[in-house]
């Protein structure tokens, strides 16, 4: 599908800054422990090896992650977040193996990246899909979004109808962070075509014009980080007025308004997730439900003690960073009174995963159709 290809080469630019590296997966220290671990110090497995390059397989309780081949280093770029680099078993074989109760169940890609030499520049493999015979299932569409733009200067939204769309109906509408990401809504469709989805309008807005698009400037926008105390930066504010009095206005005026609040969401993954989070604090009068994914940072906190939203947070058990903050946000909105679930999932910082979860948290939201 052509949204998996471009979405792996942009994990760079959906990763978080420092903040959301600094809990990784390290090593074992107990035979029970229920997270995963680095197991240390085993004989390596040498079962499923190549001749050269990268490899990973999952064998029994355990991801084995390998590279053969004489480099300086060896680590990954994306998907698993591993404290360090992969062990140098011996000249020509690196390897890590990683313990975890669910690895039949895991589904990731995994990106290996290598420096040759100390000072050369790094590497990176083609991801290797690494998935156990009981993993989730990825739901599959081909439908494509339309695009909405607003001006040379904003960015666009992408807009993708139900199957059997009919004009004057009131449809649910989710709005989604990364405009491109839209065309996930096409994954929607069989749901939605047996009647197990009530079906629903999926918005993308995009976070730059086009000529823009940096993930520095992505970080701006969605996180709101400034660096002057107290003060959101520019670019979040501007694209949240964007989103509230441009984007819903003319959406909407498009396909209709929802019948309710409630049955307005917004959602994203990664960076994207802290955004949905902080666009439902910030505005609880215009959505009501939010889909958190793996998000990088806390949300930008403001408006009622008690959140009036619903929130389906959720992150994977191989990005421990992001689950940690994810399971505080969930924490966190519960305490004050609001209404949150948390449900981890056995996979890294991965759209496979992403995928998914746009399933299972719309049919959650949602329900079946009426």
């Amino acid at each position: 599908m052509r949204i998996v290809a471009v979405t792996l080469l942009s994990l760079a630019t959906l990763a978080s800054p420092a903040w959301a590296q600094s809990k990784r997966i390290r090593a074992c220290t107990a035979p029970d422990d229920p997270a995963p671990c680095m197991i240390e110090g085993a004989a390596p497995d040498r079962s499923q090896l190549p001749a050269a390059g990268p490899a990973a397989w999952i064998s029994g309780d355990r991801l084995v992650l390998s590279w053969v081949g004489k480099a300086e280093d060896v680590w990954l770029g994306s998907g698993i977040a591993l404290d360090g680099s992969l062990t140098r078993v011996t000249p020509d074989l690196f390897q890590t193996v990683i313990r975890y109760p669910k690895a039949q169940q895991t589904r990731v890609h995994v990106l290996f990246a290598t420096k040759k030499e100390k000072d050369g520049a790094s590497e990176f493999s083609k991801p290797i899909e690494l998935v156990g015979p009981q993993a989730f299932a990825v739901p599959q569409g081909d439908s494509q979004p339309e695009t909405m733009t607003f001006g040379p200067t904003l960015p666009q939204a992408r807009v993708w109808l139900p199957p059997g769309y009919r004009a004057g109906v009131r449809y649910p509408i989710l709005y989604l962070a990364d405009g491109g990401w839209t065309s996930q809504g096409n994954t929607l469709a069989g749901a939605i075509g047996s009647g197990e989805l009530a079906p629903l309008i999926v918005v993308g807005v995009d976070y730059a014009p086009e000529h823009q698009s940096d993930s520095d400037l992505r970080i701006l926008t969605y996180l709101g980080e400034s660096d002057v105390p107290g003060q959101l930066a520019p670019e979040f504010i501007a694209h949240e007025r964007f989103l509230l009095e441009t984007v819903i206005p003319a959406i909407e005026r498009t396909y209709g308004a929802p019948a309710e609040r409630g049955l307005r969401a917004v959602g994203g993954a990664s960076n994207g997730g802290s955004w949905a989070a902080s666009m439902a604090l910030r505005n609880p009068g215009v959505f009501g439900t939010a889909l958190v994914m793996s998000p990088g940072m806390p949300p930008v906190q403001h408006g009622a003690a008690r959140s009036l939203s619903r929130f389906y947070v959720s992150a994977g058990d191989l990005e421990p960073a992001y689950r940690s903050n994810a399971q505080r946000i969930t924490q966190d909105i519960v305490s004050r009174g609001g209404v949150a679930t948390f449900t981890a999932y056995p996979s890294g910082h991965d759209w496979w995963m992403w995928t998914r979860i746009l399933l299972d948290d719309t049919r959650a939201w949602l329900g079946p159709a009426r």
